[in-house]
């Protein structure tokens, strides 16, 4: 078996190939991938906490309609009218006008809060955005910089991130071959495509990489807030794969794939092989590919009824980011968490008991378990035999 192998890739600089198409193609795929917008739901997942990996890679997480975010405008709109010193307000406007495709309009909203308050880490962030949106990538990564400097630990540090990929793709438009190359974290595991063969609990494989520990809860992030980037998944894939959790990293490729990844032959790669170990591990009998289209559909089903729901209140004049206002919704539909049957359960009572189920050295110490059990049984009648006659044996005296 090989040794496994960890190394990053250090690129000192990038030269331009000229490939037209595939600076086309690179900027159809790179330009939805920045979604780090700071508003009124930023602030609940701030208090709350982002969804789990196997919730975000099912899609199940509250999202809201085009028809709430135009509620939402005429409702921010009032609230600047009555005091246009709630800066709040400005975010809540600008990231609806955002969340409609309105990339201009949310870069002018933003620009009216600068006047009032200047040096915010909001607007910077939020501008930072919607310019990597509009695909402006210089303003953009401009506007994350500031943002970085003002407020560099906000947002699960999601910023460092959004930075890091906005400058791959402006290298990539240089050089396009670097999307099929590399990826936008510059890391890169064992060429023998062993992933999560061998388990490393609690981020151990971040650190051997040389990543920062927020890495995975920072792309989350990103993802959580709307990005379909394919080269976020690609990274996330990667990574959850080294870390031996085969089924989300199995889904987080597939996303990568379906959103039109330029490695697509070496993540198909990487999905057989994670498939490959599932099987070998004896994980078959709780995972197929079908139960990742279950978990989908589960989550699309739980996100329109939120919608609907949602929508439904303010049809009646009523208030949806009000808690009390959705208490009924989460009494009916329960909360944004899987119904599906867990699949790590495996895993975590591999990493209790410290070992593989199907090891010979697990396999010995039950046949000795069962050898001691059964000699305890018979130990245990024996003397419930002598126990007998003693009693007989008194009796008859």
């Amino acid at each position: 078996m090989k040794t496994r192998v960890w190394r990053i890739k250090i690129i000192g600089g990038v030269k331009s190939i000229g490939n037209i198409t595939n600076l086309f193609f690179i900027l159809a795929i790179a330009l939805p991938a920045f979604a780090c917008l700071w508003d009124r739901d930023t602030l609940r997942d701030v208090e709350s906490g982002l969804p789990g990996i196997k919730e975000l890679m099912a899609g199940k997480f509250e999202r809201h309609s085009d028809f709430y975010y135009k509620w939402r405008i005429e409702q921010s709109d009032n609230a600047i009218t009555a005091d246009p010193k709630i800066l709040s307000a400005y975010d809540d406007l600008a990231v609806a006008h955002e969340k409609l495709g309105e990339h201009d309009s949310a870069i002018e909203v933003m620009f009216r809060k600068e006047k009032i308050m200047l040096g915010q880490y909001t607007t910077a962030a939020n501008l930072g955005t919607f310019y990597l949106h509009k695909g402006d990538l210089n303003h953009g990564i401009e506007y994350i910089e500031k943002a970085l400097l003002i407020n560099p630990n906000a947002h699960f540090g999601r910023e460092e991130y959004q930075l890091k990929l906005a400058k791959f793709t402006k290298w990539s438009k240089e050089s396009p071959a670097l999307f099929k190359d590399e990826n936008f974290m510059f890391f890169n595991l064992d060429n023998d495509l062993s992933l999560g063969r061998h388990r490393v609990y609690s981020g151990d494989v971040i650190k051997a990489l040389g990543l920062k520990q927020n890495l995975i809860e920072g792309i989350s992030g990103i993802i959580r807030f709307g990005s379909k980037s394919p080269e976020l998944y690609f990274v996330l894939g990667e990574l959850l794969a080294a870390r031996g959790e085969r089924h989300v990293a199995f889904a987080a490729y597939q996303y990568a794939l379906e959103n039109g990844h330029p490695r697509a032959a070496y993540i198909k790669e990487c999905m057989k092989q994670v498939q490959r170990l599932i099987e070998e591990d004896n994980e078959s009998d709780r995972w197929d590919v079908k139960l990742i289209k279950r978990e989908r559909a589960e989550g699309d089903a739980w996100v329109k009824a939120y919608q609907n729901f949602e929508d439904g209140l303010i049809r009646e004049g009523k208030n949806p980011d009000n808690a009390d206002n959705m208490k009924p919704f989460y009494a009916k539909y329960g909360p944004a968490t899987l119904i599906s049957p867990a699949l790590d359960i495996r895993s975590k009572f591999e990493e209790f008991i410290g070992m593989r189920i199907n090891s010979l050295q697990f396999k010995a110490r039950i046949v000795v378990g069962i050898f001691f059990l059964v000699i305890g049984l018979l130990a245990l009648l024996i003397v419930k035999r002598i126990l007998k006659k003693s009693r007989r044996k008194n009796l008859e005296q």
